[in-house]
């Protein structure tokens, strides 16, 4: 009987001294995450102002811009959608939202504002001949400095463009959407509202 005893008592002893590094590792592992709550809350209160990439930063500022619309598919004029007409749903676009247009008869050979092109294609698969991929796209190309050349250059520094499938039916609703939806990324990028 003395030896069930000291059993049962070793036992007991054992289960209360697990019992108390359980408690000892739970109050160290709550004190040492009230430390880090601590230090993270300890940081800075005013947030660094974040650093833009390059692309958005050139961006900045921009108040005017020339137009140009490069040379169209043939399935684009078959529609009825001709570089004037591009051109000037592009004019359009910028103005509303209070971009300045260089018309295209004021521009100096040496003019700085920077170019917006406009540039389509037209994609088709003959597994789905019934279906016309188009893409649309802009790019702005203004003068940049290139530093590791020591040099001024034209270099686009924002792209937008937009994708789309049509059928031949609604080809032409589809370019005009195209334009618009590259026109409405290009001007979000520059962070300009609708006027």
């Amino acid at each position: 009987m003395h030896t069930q005893y000291d059993h049962a008592t070793h036992t007991a002893s054992r289960i209360l001294l697990i019992t108390r590094r359980k408690r000892l590792l739970i109050s160290h592992g709550v004190t040492a995450l009230l430390f880090l709550a601590a230090g993270a809350m300890a940081g800075p209160i005013v947030q660094r102002k974040p650093i833009l990439p390059g692309a958005i930063r050139s961006l900045a500022n921009l108040e005017h811009v020339r137009i140009a619309v490069e040379p169209l598919p043939p399935e684009f004029h078959s529609a009825g959608m001709t570089r004037t007409r591009i051109r000037l749903q592009l004019e359009e676009a910028m103005k509303d939202f209070g971009l300045i247009v260089v018309p295209q008869e004021e521009v100096q050979p040496h003019d700085t504002a920077p170019v917006l092109t406009f540039q389509a294609s037209l994609s088709n698969d003959p597994s789905v001949p019934e279906a016309t991929g188009i893409i649309a796209l802009l790019k702005l190309e203004q003068p940049v400095r290139v530093m590791r050349l020591k040099e001024e250059m034209e270099a686009p520094t924002c792209l937008a463009w937009a994708l789309d499938v049509r059928s031949k039916e609604t080809l032409a609703e589809g370019m005009r959407e195209s334009i618009d939806s590259a026109s409405n990324l290009f001007l979000a990028a520059v962070g300009l509202n609708k006027k």
